[in-house]
Formats: structure tokens, sequence, C-alpha cells
């Protein structure tokens, strides 16, 4: 966040996100899990949930944000070993040896919807469409021989340029296909 001109970016990941923002949308989401369980939040006290129930289905929200917002992306790798390349970022995995690679690009294609409404955006909104345009160059598309395609979104952003430079060059010194230009 701070290389997109946030310069307290800390404050709010380490302050407003895990005392208020995380908290809100865990009683955001206490509240739904109550009205589908059929209680009524109001006047009517025998329709009320009790406590504990309030209590244990907040802490339950609260550690699962908590997971997914801090101890997750810790967990993110981009691993080229001997017999292959191994990836994990938030909940996608691959794990798969060179030969099974056709194609290894930065970037992505957009989908049609995308690219509808970034039409739509590049009119109401022109000065975004640079920002939005560079967001796709972080990601890593990885085309499978089986005919499947991977798209790890903004990927890069989460490693250091050298740290890539050095992976990208041992991929393609390792595997002379991925020194050839996509055709």
């Amino acid at each position: 966040m701070t290389a997109l001109g946030f310069r307290q970016a800390w404050v709010l990941h380490y302050v407003l996100g895990p005392f208020l923002m995380i908290p809100y949308m865990c009683l955001m989401m206490v509240a739904v899990c109550l009205f589908v369980m059929g209680y009524k939040l109001g006047a009517n006290d025998d329709a009320k949930p009790p406590a504990p129930v309030m209590i244990i289905l907040f802490l339950a929200w609260y550690a699962a944000a908590m997971w997914f917002w801090y101890i997750l992306p810790m967990r993110n790798e981009l691993v080229l070993h001997e017999r292959g390349i191994r990836i994990r970022f938030w909940l996608k995995r691959l794990a798969c040896s060179l030969d099974d690679i056709d194609g290894l690009f930065v970037g992505r294609a957009p989908s049609s919807l995308e690219t509808g409404l970034r039409s739509v955006l590049s009119i109401v909104k022109p000065q975004q469409m640079s920002a939005l345009q560079s967001i796709d160059g972080t990601a890593l598309t990885v085309y499978l021989r089986d005919g499947g395609t991977m798209v790890f979104k903004t990927l890069l952003t989460h490693f250091e340029p050298a740290d890539l430079q050095n992976l990208f060059q041992e991929l393609a010194n390792r595997n002379p296909r991925f020194q050839e230009p996509p055709p």
C-alpha cells in the first residue's frame, strides 16, 4: 500500500484493521448467521439469541478473519526446485514439473466482462485506467500442457524484484524453451 501512495499504510493495516475493520465485519457476519438460524435482533425478548452464542460466533469469525488477513499471506511462496516449480498464493496452489508447463508469462489477459467494464471505466474515470492496466502486469500466468491455465493475480508484488529476476533467470537457464518469445 505504501507503493500506491499511502504514507501511513501501517496505521491502516495494523491498527484500524484488527481493532475496527475486522470486528465490524465479524459483527455483520454474526448478524447474518443469527438471521439464518432464525433469531431476531429487536425488542422482543423471546426471540433474542443467548449471549454465549453471539460471543462464540464473533470469536470464530474474528479468528478466521485474522487468519485470512495476517497469517495466510505469510505462507505465499514461489519456489523453483530441481524437478519443477511450486507456487502457493493465498488459496491457489500449483506444483508441477517443468515439462508439464507449456508457457509461463508475466501479466494476464482480462476476461470479456473485464474488458467491457474497462471500456466503461475509461469513459467515466480515464485517470484510473493506467493504474488498472499496471495491476495486470503483476500477475503470473502459467499455461500447462494439459490445456489448463492458472493465473496468480498480483503475485509479483509480494516478492522482491531482485529475487524475481534471479528466479526467472534460473528458470530460463534450466529450460531453454522458456527463453523463446511467446507465439
